[in-house]
């Protein structure tokens, strides 16, 4: 498990576990990552790391933010030490947007592509919206400059941390956005292969008095389980939760 602390100075973190369930043991030498990676980069902080085997390189590559104009890249063979790449995308690639982090990539769901998705957060103008942008390598990346998407609740206008997830033959993203009211909740976007049309589709885990916020979901699905972990307490002073429910 990759996490990290969002304020200054952040940093890349990994924990292991012989089990979903836990539990889960820090690794010794954290950060992975650092704020500081000389010559590469010296920023106030980097955060939201996402992982992802790339098979054509036999390596993990690694996406995390910093600052939150620029989302980067390192890839390491064995999970652990990191060689870093480069940044994957800046905000300058949107349209009117002065943020783009909290990336995750996934393989690209679309029968007519071979290649990887990358679905991120864009501040445009105040509001937080869920971009895209697609590479056949991984590397290098082509951007939608428009939002796919923003949050349901249109008084409430901001989302992030969206995550793909398949599910008996339909498609989903889920992403977590604040409600008018101030309550968090992580919701479900429907989708088709091609990313082009995205539907409400329902809430997916809600905040509670004990855990008033919810946020930033990542799902395995292992053993007729789906586990969904997440971002749980108020923001800067919070956990890593775990939900989870039957597949079928």
């Amino acid at each position: 498990m990759y996490y990290a602390p969002h304020d200054a100075p952040g940093g890349i973190c990994l924990a292991y576990a012989d089990d979903l369930n836990g539990p889960w043991i820090e690794y010794d030498d954290n950060p992975l990552i650092a704020r500081e990676w000389s010559p590469h980069f010296s920023v106030s902080h980097v955060s939201s790391a996402h992982a992802l085997w790339i098979e054509e390189e036999n390596r993990m590559f690694l996406w995390f933010h910093g600052e939150n104009t620029a989302t980067r890249y390192a890839s390491s063979r064995d999970g652990i030490h990191f060689d870093y790449e480069d940044v994957a995308v800046q905000a300058s690639q949107f349209d009117r947007i002065s943020e783009a982090s909290y990336a995750r990539v996934f393989n690209d769901p679309s029968p007519d592509r071979d290649g990887y998705v990358m679905l991120l957060m864009g501040n445009q103008q105040g509001q937080r919206k869920i971009f895209m942008a697609r590479s056949p390598d991984a590397r290098e990346w082509e951007t939608d400059p428009d939002p796919v998407f923003q949050a349901p609740d249109p008084e409430a206008p901001q989302t992030s941390s969206p995550w793909l997830w398949h599910w008996n033959d339909r498609l989903f993203v889920l992403a977590h956005a604040p409600y008018s009211d101030g309550s968090y909740g992580i919701y479900a976007m429907e989708t088709n292969p091609e990313l082009t049309e995205f539907r409400y589709a329902g809430n997916v885990l809600e905040s509670t008095e004990d855990e008033p916020r919810v946020a930033a979901p990542a799902l395995i699905e292992a053993d007729g389980v789906i586990y969904l972990f997440y971002e749980g307490g108020r923001r800067l002073n919070c956990h890593i939760g775990l939900a989870v429910a039957p597949a079928e």
